[in-house]
């Protein structure tokens, strides 16, 4: 039974079941006509505040509706807030029906309404019991109303320049109140707040009270327009003379919790009981057990109670084991399957009679329950059941081999149905037609497995442009790729991982629509809101555009619950026009933050290309430990590469070209053990923060993980730095010279630079223990080198470079070749993917006739042409031997199962042929009985391309396309 409480008769005559008698003592609280008041402000007078607005004793005939006074209440475009306080918070007010009247004429209104409530005052707390409101005039009237708890009752419309009556009866001992206006049926309405009064002063606790009139225009901080005149107040516990309110039925309701073992039955039974109505309770419970204590509204530990209802009640009780005659004791054995886990709860050998328990079978996805075995039945994962003798569970754990379904939507509603929730299964394909979709958000909280991932898909790339408010969250899911979308939504995340792993958002087109102010992270990979242990990890997004922000905010951000999300993988990428330049808050990638900087990340930024990436000094913002930052191109990009927090990071083998821009950059360093290798500066016009290779000062060494942590332990070698404004910085201090920690233990080796710009190395506070170890410095056209150093630290020399592809490479006779000291870290190849073999060259370039592997990248490497991708084609007309044909995941790395259907048994013969037509792999050639059959293709190590699978029998043949993209 639900408890609510419940008053029948609004808005007519009401039954009469309790008839409730007036106070023995009649009191008057609150009288007036305004006969004795002093023209002008009503503020302190009698008991009267005006804390906002104005409120005025006036004579004017309009203003007045019996005698020569009455009170007016004007705002101009500000709050009103005026109170009449019979009583103090700590005193007693009026308890029981207290009865109020009075007349109200609104001249104007605008904006807001005009309000009269009855406040009780207790502690330091003002509650409302009653709210009458007259609503903001349209035209020459408005709505009277009420409230009904939180609810708005509308009661009749009011005329602007005529007096109103407004008659209530207020029942403080059951909560509601009732409403006659200008002599309409009464209406009965609830409090406005529910509430328990406290004891303060000589005020009792757990008694309602009227202790205050206030009138406002809906709320204290409300702000408009009244003109409005209230006269003939009456506040008394004494009946109004000439109104006659109807009787009231008041009920009850009892809301029963069963307990677990046992039940509790009421007597009598009904929906709703009359006030004070006799009510027994019995709880009856089996052998063994006893009342070890009644809940909610009784108390005792006996089995049957009985009591006078005069409230809405909540009735339960705690069965307990009897301790002087417990019950029988049962076993249940668990066989575990061989796939999955069963776990009972509560956890535990023995059980009581009549103990519930409830088993739960744990299986990875892809997994199903054909059936629980032994004393259960059913295929559920969760099966509650009562023990009333020994059992034996088990349960038989499947491979699902359920073939996926392939899902063709042509309509934002078809996008979210299919998509929403847990609907989409292992191996399902949504297939997404050309087209504009506004679906609004989508959440996603299925999962596929690493050979039957779940795929959502344009089915041509860009085809279908997500627009309006849609968004994707996927939620505690895994093995999901999202492909081929144009996102220009307008929404601030359009793509969010909450705890996800195994999720691909690939070839895509991100060019959100952004609203001025709006601060937008537009894909976002973080953990459960509400579970920090729930992480993210090995997620992938690749082969994307992410394009043309201009409000604050990530392209991508990384972040975490207990631990930054790890292992994942952002590659093949074309990051392009996020700015103007802010000071914070706009990198184009950040990973990790602050707060999670000390945890390990292992993510990965690799073959993306970065252009105009201009508004932040961070264009890549590193904040976690042990992260990769390689093979990208980072050009005419205003910032640099900035390991801002966390320990244990590597940057090398990157293109950083700045192409004379103002304020590009390379690599700007903090923290300790990060190591810098392999990557090519050219061009660079950045300085102080955004010189090619920038070592500040840092302001903490431990504490706080939001400062600037002193370099430790860092290593710099085999770098080419080329006509850069700024080469190498160490030492800037800020320019209040607040940071005091200078770097330390920094090995800067076989590094190459060359320069006419300014001096090569500018050292702005003298590092601790610095390392200076076969590099090669050529400063140009009068510059200098910037410091004193030994040959074997810096030999000044011109290295020899040639221009190659628009690259300064070794000449054949650079004295850079073969010259390198102590190889400080092992690196195999340089920059251009060429081998290192023997002594290694100074700089990031190893001369070599091998073939180069890398270069610096176009916006032909990268973004969703950079490769070309097909959707699963069946061949029509194929007679009735064949059924389904299909592959999946499509497209696949490196695993990829086919399912086919035979209609009849036949013999098959199933081949896999490349692009070229050439046959590279033979699966199958039998006879096969009819039915639906399954086998899986491992590409090894095949190139990425398209395949076709050639399915043939005695009577038809059938084609399938598929994509291995690594």
């Amino acid at each position: 039974m639900k408890m609510n409480k419940v008053i029948t008769g609004v808005r007519s005559v009401v039954l009469i079941v309790l008839i409730l008698t007036l106070q023995l003592n009649a009191q008057d609280v609150f009288v007036t006509s305004f006969e004795t008041n002093t023209l002008g402000s009503i503020n302190n007078q009698d008991q009267w505040e005006v804390e906002n607005g104005t409120a005025l004793v006036t004579d004017s005939e309009t203003l007045v509706h019996s005698g020569s006074q009455g009170l007016n209440f004007i705002a101009e475009n500000q709050t009103l807030v005026v109170s009449n306080t019979s009583f103090s918070g700590s005193e007693p007010g009026v308890s029981g029906v207290v009865y109020v009247d009075l007349y109200v004429k609104i001249n104007s209104m605008a904006v807001k309404d005009f309000a009269i409530s009855g406040y009780d005052k207790f502690g330091g707390s003002s509650k409302r019991a009653f709210v009458l409101e007259f609503d903001t005039a349209s035209g020459s009237g408005g709505m009277f109303r009420i409230y009904d708890g939180s609810s708005k009752l509308n009661i009749q419309t009011y005329n602007l320049n005529e007096w109103n009556r407004i008659s209530t009866r207020v029942d403080y001992d059951h909560e509601i109140y009732q409403v006659i206006f200008n002599g309409s049926e009464a209406v009965t309405a609830s409090f406005r707040e529910n509430y328990t009064p406290t004891a303060s002063g000589t005020r009792q606790a757990g008694i309602k009270e009227y202790h205050e009139m206030l009138f406002n225009l809906g709320y204290n901080g409300a702000t408009g327009s009244v003109d409005a005149a209230v006269d003939d107040i009456y506040v008394s516990t004494t009946p109004i003379a000439d109104i006659t309110f109807p009787s009231q039925k008041i009920t009850y309701t009892i809301d029963i919790e069963q307990p677990h073992i046992g039940s509790i039955s009421v007597d009598p039974d009904l929906e709703e009981y009359p006030d004070s109505t006799q009510v027994t309770v019995t709880l009856t419970v089996p052998d063994g057990y006893k009342n070890g204590g009644w809940t909610g509204d009784l108390s005792g530990t006996e089995l049957q109670k009985t009591f006078l209802i005069t409230t809405n009640m909540q009735i339960g009780a705690s069965v307990v084991v009897d301790p002087d005659n417990p019950p029988a004791q049962f076993t249940i054995t668990v066989t575990q399957p061989d796939t999955g886990e069963i776990a009972l709860s509560p956890a535990g050998g023995l059980y009581y009679d009549y103990t519930i328990v409830t088993a739960t079978l744990s299986v990875p996805v892809g997994y199903l329950n054909q059936g629980w075995t032994g004393d259960l039945s059913g295929t559920e994962l969760e099966k509650t059941f009562v023990v009333h003798g020994d059992l034996q569970i088990g349960a038989n754990v499947i491979y699902d081999t359920t073939p996926p379904t392939v899902y063709t939507v042509s309509s934002a509603s078809e996008l979210k149905a299919t998509c929403k929730g847990t609907n989409l299964q292992p191996g399902d394909i949504v297939e997404v037609a050309d087209g504009q979709y506004d679906s609004g958000g989508i959440t996603v909280e299925s999962s596929g497995t690493a050979n039957k991932p779940i795929v959502i898909r344009a089915q041509n790339i860009g085809g279908a442009e997500l627009t309006g408010e849609t968004y994707f969250t996927f939620r505690k899911a895994a093995h999901i790729l999202l492909e081929g979308f144009h996102f220009t939504s307008a929404k601030y995340t359009v793509v969010k991982l909450e705890a996800c792993n195994n999720i691909r958002i690939s070839r895509n087109t991100f060019q959100i629509t952004e609203s001025e102010g709006q601060n937008g992270k537009w894909v976002y990979i973080g953990g459960y809101w509400d579970d920090g242990s729930l992480l993210s990890h090995h997620n992938r997004i690749d082969h994307n555009i992410f394009r043309d922000k201009h409000q604050l905010g990530n392209f991508i951000t990384i972040d975490g619950g207990s631990n930054v999300s790890q292992h994942d993988q952002i590659d093949h990428n074309y990051f392009y026009n996020i700015g103007p330049r802010h000071d914070n808050e706009m990198e184009a990638i950040r990973v990790g933050w602050s707060e999670l900087s000390l945890t390990d990340g292992f993510t990965v930024i690799e073959y993306n290309l970065f252009e105009a990436c201009d508004g932040d000094p961070e264009i890549i913002s590193v904040k976690s430990c042990k992260d990769t930052v390689r093979y990208n191109t980072i050009k005419r990009s205003m910032g640099t590469v900035s390991l801002r927090h966390g320990d244990g990071s590597v940057v090398h083998d990157n293109f950083f070209l700045g192409d004379g821009k103002t304020g590009t950059g390379g690599v700007r360093i903090y923290a300790r053990n990060h190591k810098i290798y392999n990557n090519y500066f050219e061009g660079l016009q950045g300085h102080t923060w955004d010189a090619a290779i920038t070592l500040t000062n840092g302001d903490t060494e431990t504490g706080s993980l939001s400062a600037h942590w002193r370099i430790d332990n860092v290593t710099i070698s085999h770098n080419t730095l080329v006509n850069n404004f700024s080469n190498i910085e160490i030492g800037y201090a800020k320019s209040d010279n607040t940071w005091k920690k200078e770097p330390r233990n920094v090995t800067l080796a076989n590094n190459l630079v060359v320069g006419n710009k300014k001096d090569l190395i500018a050292i702005k506070t003298t590092p601790t223990n610095f390392t200076w170890s076969g590099n090669i410095m050529y400063p140009q056209d009068g510059v200098s080198l910037g410091m004193d150093a030994a040959e074997s630290e810096i030999a000044i020399i011109d290295p020899l470079l040639v221009n190659t592809n628009d690259l300064w490479l070794l000449s054949t006779s650079s004295p850079a070749i073969d010259a390198a000291l102590n190889n400080y870290l092992n690196i195999s190849e340089d920059v251009q993917g060429q081998e290192r073999s023997g002594i290694n060259d100074v700089g990031a370039d190893e001369y070599s006739t091998t073939a180069i592997t890398r270069r610096p990248l176009t916006p032909e490497d990268v973004g969703p042409k950079a490769g070309n991708l097909v959707s699963v084609e069946m061949t029509e007309n194929v007679p009735e031997t064949l059924g389904v044909f299909q592959n999946y995941p499509n497209p696949f790395n490196p695993t990829t199962t086919l399912v086919y259907e035979l209609q009849s048994s036949s013999n098959v013969k199933l081949e896999i042929y490349n692009i070229l037509g050439q046959r590279v792999d033979l699966l199958l050639n039998k006879h096969q009985a009819a039915g639906t059959h399954l086998i899986q293709w491992h590409a090894g190590k095949m190139a990425s391309g398209i395949y076709f699978a050639v399915l043939e029998t005695g009577l038809a043949t059938k084609t399938l396309k598929m994509y291995l993209l690594r």
